[in-house]
């Protein structure tokens, strides 16, 4: 990838029983980009995620870390649609969200698919102001570990629920959410941790970022890929086993939250339902997960260790 300017990460190293943690906090998926694609700087030998080939193309979902730089920089039409389609499908399930505390008019910050559909002018809506002031933030991060098994549609359909949730709590008037992804790999005696904002508290959600970092396959095989590449220090590439190690959760201590959702594979959510179930039929059990959360309790709904 050509060399751009970006900021460098917040990086912090851990030391503990002989194992090392490198965790590098970004500010944004361009900056995340654009740092792991830098070939001009100390990097490992293994460059899988700059690997051009037939079946790099098939495994990562793009030809080059150069085309998947270009759909973070100009968006991912065809899954931004696929996102908002099932977004919007799930949105059309009254009885599985509770009615916003919101302001309707001719123009608001998001459009109320049902009154939409029906031709309703006031089918705009944005929360209301009075509530707004007094939501609490949350800070939510989502693990986008998954292995080879799971394929875009799975992630898609996963994606759309989550942040239908988001939306939905949100469009409430209740909280107000920023949204980061994680990834993190152990290997040998390594462990690497990145972690990405997607969204501010406040803002509305970008479904042209959130369709790639969530759903398409070149965030984790390119990007990631990219980003454990350029942990070069501690002679990483080999403390890590030569390779690019397992899926590692990631604990609310680290993160300073107790709204994490955890991997795809380790959600609690049986495997045949995350393969099958449409998205407007996954969502419940995601939003199940969710009250677990705001319960005090893991996404699967254990009780935190204390």
């Amino acid at each position: 990838m050509t060399t751009s300017t970006y900021i460098e990460p917040q990086h912090q190293r851990i030391e503990t029983e002989g194992s090392i943690t490198h965790r590098y906090w970004f500010d944004g998926l361009v900056q995340c980009t654009a740092w792991a694609g830098d070939m001009n700087a100390k990097r490992w030998s293994m460059k899988s995620s700059h690997e051009e080939s037939r079946e790099r193309t098939k495994w990562a979902g793009t030809k080059s870390y150069e085309a998947a730089a270009k759909l973070v920089m100009k968006g991912w039409k065809k899954g931004r649609q696929q996102l908002l389609d099932n977004v919007e499908a799930i949105a059309l399930k009254k009885d599985l969200v509770d009615a916003p505390s919101s302001l309707y008019d001719v123009a608001g910050a998001r459009p109320e698919v049902p009154l939409a559909v029906a031709g309703d002018p006031c089918c705009m809506w944005d929360a209301n102001p009075l509530m707004e002031s007094k939501a609490p933030t949350y800070r939510l991060f989502i693990n986008i570990s998954a292995s080879c098994m799971w394929d875009a549609k799975h992630l898609m359909n996963w994606g759309a629920c989550i942040l239908s949730v988001v939306d939905s709590l949100e469009a409430q008037g209740n909280c107000s959410i920023e949204v980061n992804i994680c990834q993190g790999n152990k290997g040998g005696h390594g462990r690497s941790e990145f972690i990405v904002r997607l969204k501010e508290a406040g803002q509305h959600i970008d479904f042209d970022i959130m369709a790639f970092a969530i759903a398409h396959p070149s965030m984790l095989r390119r990007v990631m890929f990219g980003c454990m590449e350029r942990v070069a220090e501690d002679g990483f590439e080999q403390l890590m086993g030569h390779g690019y190690g397992r899926p590692a959760e990631l604990g609310s201590d680290v993160l300073g939250s107790d709204l994490y959702v955890p991997g795809i594979g380790d959600c609690g959510i049986p495997d045949h339902w995350l393969r099958h179930y449409s998205a407007e039929r996954l969502f419940p059990h995601v939003m199940e997960g969710f009250k677990h959360l705001m319960e005090g309790r893991t996404f699967q709904g254990q009780e935190r260790a204390a």
